[in-house]
């Protein structure tokens, strides 16, 4: 299937966020979008998918067939009552108009069709009680299943760990030796020259450049997704004073409990790959799972709730956002001031709410635009700035720059550093070495619920 776009523009309401794409999309070939967080990838993404209509311009399927689309957010792709196996058929027989199914048979289909891209999945498990890389894994799984021609991924390596990333880019390689056409959005841009044919380069809504990816490199691609440049720039010094001591965390009945202790201007990486446990004990200082003891200032209280761990200045960021970390249908503002009390001082909450628009370079720099609205990476900027009160002293970040870019990645690593510099703390979980080299002070691995000290 090739698609051809013709001097296409779409809109939000009053707000244009694609204008005049001209592009073409060929069989048997990967095209990668690259550009920053609101440059318009998801947006015109959603249009080859057909979920949007263009507001202008054309755009041309030379063949009927069937697409699939993996969009960024998983929950947005799934049905979170329904089991693993029941999503996948259900995608199935919605294209070829079934209304009954038998589950046992179903399992076995998806098996054998399934076995040939050696992914394996929790048939049986239901959805919403899937961790959000099983739930990035059942999107691909659907995606190929159906025997599509078009292949559209929105961040579709967002969640997952080293080896589950080989295992996609193989995926990719067979569809294009099937003559699929396939577009993908990557924020890492050395995934983009490695695995991509064509890159197209997004800035504002317009496409600044389209090339063979071997003719490019990371710093011109850079250039072109942006006028400006920001460098993260580590300015913090470790101090002795103790903050928080973390005692008998137990995830694993048959592990060793866990006691960590973190000191004032400290970033402490929790690094492990998906499976581990690693969100779990995230959620698990967080007051959200098991109970612990936690001493500060040489008085120890007991945590079993995230009341009592907020109540000690401890906050915390979710890996899964749109699910668990921001009102998506409320504005920036209302988001940041979610734990405002007494009457509500909109002047006060409009100044607090534009100093974090500043410090993380949230865009659009509008206090009253519904977060729903916002790329994912401003999202996330706004997921983190919810959090911060004068009582925050300990920020716990679960994956925290999952589906952000370039530059969205240093205004972040910048924001961590500023607050330890003034005093605070952070627990930093990862599945990335990269990450955890750059910003970590101090690093532990998690392998099956067991902290382990360094990157393993």
């Amino acid at each position: 299937m090739t698609i051809q776009l013709e001097n296409v523009s779409f809109s939000y309401g009053d707000t244009e966020v694609l204008r005049e794409i001209n592009l073409n999309v060929e069989s048997g070939k990967v095209v990668g979008f690259a550009g920053l967080n609101g440059a318009g990838k998801s947006t015109l993404l959603k249009l080859l998918a057909k979920r949007h209509l263009p507001t202008s311009g054309m755009i041309t399927f030379n063949e009927i067939g069937t697409v699939a689309y993996v969009p960024q957010e998983v929950d947005e792709g799934l049905v979170q009552g329904l089991t693993v196996i029941e999503n996948l058929m259900l995608a199935i027989h919605r294209e070829k108009k079934h209304v009954f199914f038998s589950k046992k048979k179903s399992i076995e289909y998806a098996t054998q069709k399934l076995s040939s891209w050696n992914l394996s999945l929790p048939f049986l498990k239901t959805v919403s009680d899937c961790s959000i890389y099983e739930k990035q894994l059942i999107l691909i799984a659907k995606a190929l299943l159906n025997d599509s021609s078009l292949f559209l991924f929105d961040e579709p390596t967002s969640s997952l760990g080293k080896s589950e990333k080989e295992q996609f880019f193989s995926f990719l390689k067979v569809l294009k030796k099937q003559g699929k056409s396939i577009v993908v959005i990557l924020h890492s841009i050395e995934e983009i020259l490695s695995h991509c044919d064509e890159v197209v380069i997004l800035k504002n809504g317009e496409i600044n450049q389209q090339s063979q990816s071997k003719i490019l490199s990371k710093e011109i691609i850079v250039e072109k997704m942006s006028s400006s440049t920001f460098s993260f720039n580590k300015k913090r010094t470790l101090q002795d004073e103790l903050a928080y001591k973390f005692h008998n965390i137990n995830l694993v009945d048959s592990k060793p409990s866990i006691n960590i202790e973190i000191k004032k201007g400290e970033v402490i990486v929790i690094y492990g790959a998906n499976g581990n446990k690693k969100s779990t004990l995230a959620k698990t200082l967080w007051g959200d799972k098991k109970s612990y003891d936690l001493i500060k200032e040489h008085k120890t209280v007991s945590i079993h709730s995230p009341i009592n761990a907020n109540k000690q200045g401890i906050a915390f960021v979710p890996e899964d956002r749109r699910k668990e970390g921001i009102f998506l249908h409320h504005t920036i503002r209302e988001n940041v001031s979610i734990h405002e009390q007494g009457w509500i001082k909109k002047n006060l909450e409009v100044v607090k709410t534009n100093s974090f628009i500043q410090s993380l370079s949230i865009f659009p720099k509008d206090t009253e635009k519904e977060v729903i609205h916002l790329s994912g990476g401003n999202q996330q900027k706004v997921s983190i700035a919810k959090w911060i009160t004068p009582n925050t002293r300990c920020l716990i970040l679960d994956e925290p720059l999952k589906g952000v870019d370039i530059y969205a990645k240093q205004h972040i690593f910048q924001f961590i550093d500023d607050f330890c510099s003034n005093g605070g703390c952070v627990f930093y979980f990862t599945n990335d070495i990269e990450e955890a080299n750059v910003i970590g002070d101090k690093h532990f691995t998690i392998v099956q619920g067991e902290l382990l000290e360094g990157i393993k």
